[in-house]
């Protein structure tokens, strides 16, 4: 039921607010988030080890890939990091809040010809 509150309000937040500027709407998802808070659920949610990715090719065809989502890799800064022990993949690191210290990691596969 909770998953259904989320979904709409994240619905009704983007199309009928969709004139307002970024922040006003991030402040409105947020009040709605929070009054959709007072709504209680089982607490049996965990966290999948695996990520799904999607890759667009250059003709604009969509491939899904299911990866596991743990990452060995530490960030210092943001940017691209080659992997430690080869060149068939790299690393992204963003810091998407820059309050806090922790940035988020994104392991890519290197494209074929690239390495």
């Amino acid at each position: 039921h909770l998953q259904n509150v989320l979904l709409q309000t994240l619905h009704d937040t983007f199309t009928h607010i969709a004139r307002k500027s970024r922040a006003a709407q991030l402040v409105s998802l947020q009040e709605q988030l929070h009054e959709a808070g007072q709504f209680s659920y089982s607490g049996d949610v965990h966290l999948s080890p695996y990520r799904i990715v999607r890759v667009v090719d250059r003709a604009g065809s969509i491939h899904v890939v299911r990866k596991e989502a743990k990452t060995e890799f530490e960030c210092s800064r943001q940017g691209y990091f080659r992997h430690p022990s080869g060149c068939n993949r790299f690393y992204r690191c963003v810091k998407f809040n820059q309050y806090t210290p922790d940035f988020t990691v994104f392991e890519y596969d290197c494209p074929a010809g690239l390495a």
